[in-house]
Parts: structure tokens; C-alpha cells; sequence
């Protein structure tokens, strides 16, 4: 599937995220990052709900291995 992020930029920062790769999506007035670029490249301009999304999975903790006993 190919997906687009769209990206909230300000005015004034239109020529870092278009020189980062960003293209402009004229029918609807936003900013995207084209499928296949780094998205993380424009974390800045990410969404809120995605960078909650995003903080909440770098705080998760790595489950421990269960050991599992072999009965013979």
C-alpha cells in the first residue's frame, strides 16, 4: 500500500520540509511526505496524535522471555 503522511507546516518553514522532500498537495492545502521518503526526517511537522502514538512506543518497556519447562 502506498501512503502518504501529511504534515503540518507553517508558512514560514514551507522551504525546509520542500528541500527535505515534502511535496504540496494542492486539492486539499497540506503538506505530505511521499511514500518511501523518511518520515522521521519530519517528525517535527508529524501530526499530535502520531507523536503521542509514536512517544508511547519508545516509553514501552521490552517484555522479559518467558522461560518455558519441557516436560519429557
Amino acid at each position: 500500500m502506498n501512503a502518504q503522511l501529511y504534515i503540518f507546516v507553517p508558512f514560514h518553514q514551507k522551504d525546509r520540509v520542500k528541500a527535505l522532500g515534502a511535496r504540496w498537495d494542492a486539492a486539499l492545502g497540506k503538506w505530505y511526505v511521499p511514500y518511501g521518503k523518511d518520515v522521521s526526517l519530519f517528525e517535527e511537522w508529524w501530526p499530535s496524535e502520531l507523536r503521542k502514538e509514536m512517544a508511547g512506543l519508545k516509553d514501552e518497556k521490552p517484555r522479559k522471555k518467558r522461560k518455558v519447562r519441557r516436560q519429557c
